[in-house]
């Protein structure tokens, strides 16, 4: 999981537009998946692997399995579609919510995504 939580953080550190929606946002996003946790600070346009306990700003819970985590990193479902489905949850105000929501939409990673590299 920590590798493809790697390679989605580092396509936010890419030059583009999709840094200039993080611009004045300091949040920490921890991802539960299964047993797994894993956790992203976003803070001043960058994005950072690091141990959800170091977070000390708002944090946010991300919850659903690793099938459900595939759909969204790869862009084949939006975030509030799998909510509806309960296959996801997340405990996030609705501007965060809208936020995240265009992050995973637009960086979509491979589609051929390994589910054996999203899960180890």
């Amino acid at each position: 999981m920590n590798e493809t939580l790697a390679d989605f953080t580092a396509k936010i550190k890419e030059p583009g537009h999709v840094r200039r929606l993080l611009d004045h946002k300091e949040f920490g996003l921890i991802l539960i998946c299964g047993k797994q946790r894993a956790a992203i600070l976003f803070k001043a346009g960058q994005a950072f692997l690091t141990d959800d306990a170091g977070i000390d700003i708002d944090q946010y819970v991300l919850q659903g399995d690793q099938i459900s985590f595939a759909k969204l990193l790869t862009g084949r479902e939006t975030l509030r579609a799998l909510m509806e489905k309960q296959e996801l949850s997340i405990s996030a105000p609705f501007r965060i919510l809208l936020l995240l929501e265009s992050l995973f939409y637009l960086i979509r990673l491979d589609e051929k995504l390994n589910l054996t590299k999203t899960i180890d």
